[in-house]
């Protein structure tokens, strides 16, 4: 009996601390055009400024490749609107594939590659990032 007693003490203190983990993307969490993205990455307490220069490493595609942030949704006049009311983004000028969308809450962002549809202009986002009124923004990074 005394054996078990120190035993129940360390089950009991390990179910009443609480555990944080980051939250993960799924590539079903955006869609463009329908389609699910080809993979994702999730940044916990990251700021996205300057993450086309970890594009390639993220998705482990050839360092060659440059991209170019071509449009963000918080700018002054974009073209890329994010309706959280419905779950939706836009873009005026349509994107071709291969593409980058970043979705942004706060201090954490998850970026998205779409090897296909050829041509985006609409698409969906996860309700887990509308939750975040006022700090979400998107990004779209093209070739």
């Amino acid at each position: 009996m005394k054996i078990l007693q120190p035993l129940s003490i360390i089950l009991m203190l390990v179910f009443v601390v609480p555990v944080t983990q980051a939250a993960t993307c799924a590539t079903t969490d955006v869609t463009a055009e329908g389609i699910n993205a080809f993979a994702c990455k999730t940044h916990s307490g990251e700021n996205d400024n300057g993450y086309a220069n970890d594009i390639n490493g993220d998705f482990n595609l050839d360092q060659s490749i440059i991209w170019d942030g071509i449009v963000k949704s918080d700018d002054p006049g974009s073209t890329l609107t994010l309706n959280e009311a419905d779950n939706t983004w836009a873009i005026t000028d349509a994107v071709s594939a291969p593409f980058v969308l970043v979705i942004k809450a706060s201090n954490n962002f998850s970026s998205y590659l779409f090897t296909l549809p050829n041509v985006a202009k609409t698409g969906t986002f996860s309700l887990i990032f509308s939750q975040v009124t006022g700090n979400g923004q998107t990004k779209f990074y093209d070739l």
